[in-house]
């Protein structure tokens, strides 16, 4: 495994989520955020003071997948590439799905919409 070319990957790949996410974010979807300015999503000065913590916690998190497909990849083709982003797709999936339970719990107990809870 070169650890130089793993370092490279979890770079592009951090700038590629980035790319996605201002697109997805900032254009596409910018409108859905404006109705819920405060309580539901973080203002930008709140925002900017977990940046310092969460830049690196995702650059880590890009770094150790691309590390697992690094050492997971014994032999080039697009099978085994297949098979394993198909394993890597079941484990978010598996992730989101206890996100999903978590947020909407949130939704329902703690947050305000509107000026009054959300049911």
């Amino acid at each position: 495994m070169n650890y130089f070319r793993v370092l490279l990957a979890a770079v592009a790949a951090t700038i590629a989520f980035f790319i996605y996410g201002f697109v997805v974010h900032g254009w596409l979807i910018a409108k859905d955020y404006i109705p819920h300015p405060e309580g539901v999503y973080r203002a930008g000065d709140a925002a900017q003071t977990h940046m310092p913590f969460g830049l690196p916690g995702l650059f880590v998190a890009i770094a150790v997948f691309a590390t697992i497909y690094a050492k997971s990849y014994r032999t080039p083709g697009a099978r085994t590439g297949a098979s394993l982003g198909l394993l890597f797709g079941i484990f978010m999936g598996s992730l989101r799905r206890g996100q999903l339970g978590h947020t909407q719990y949130q939704w329902k107990t703690r947050l305000r919409v509107g000026g009054k809870r959300a049911r």
